[in-house]
């Protein structure tokens, strides 16, 4: 997202801050939704929320850039152990993001293995030279070619 959004839909939507058709349920009543942009939003008092949410949230700012928006703009002070404590709170979607890219990436090499070693069979490499050259178990290869 590349700007700050401020949507309360109850019955009818009303953009308080930003236009932008939200995706899913809209007929729940009284629920606000905040949509932060990809980088901290200027200092403006309509964008207060969404600067110190962003402060928070947002990827690429330095803990010392995130507690000088909460010390200088909101008044929250901050202490040294404040700083690492808020730098792994802030860094935590960093890491979901990392250990997913992680999984889909596992995930799309064990598909190419399985296209691969559909590919071989039906050229008439044997289950012991696909398993060797695509580095997997003749168990997960029985199962790729449904061999059980």
């Amino acid at each position: 997202m590349d700007k700050c959004i401020w949507t309360h839909y109850h019955l009818t939507n009303d953009n308080i801050l930003g236009d932008y058709d939200w995706k899913g349920k809209k007929d729940m009543l009284n629920v606000v939704l905040l949509g932060l942009p990809k980088k901290l939003p200027p200092q403006d008092e309509k964008y207060r929320l969404h600067r110190m949410l962003s402060a928070l949230f947002t990827e690429g700012l330095t803990s010392k850039e995130r507690i000088n928006v909460l010390e200088n703009e909101y008044s929250i002070p901050a202490v040294h152990e404040f700083g690492e404590e808020l730098n792994t709170m802030c860094n935590l979607g960093q890491g979901v993001y990392e250990r997913g890219e992680v999984k889909g990436l596992e995930k799309g090499r064990k598909e190419q293995a399985k296209e691969s070693a559909i590919k071989l069979y039906k050229k008439g490499w044997s289950l012991s030279e696909i398993a060797e050259f695509l580095e997997c178990s003749m168990e997960e290869l029985g199962v790729w070619l449904k061999l059980s």
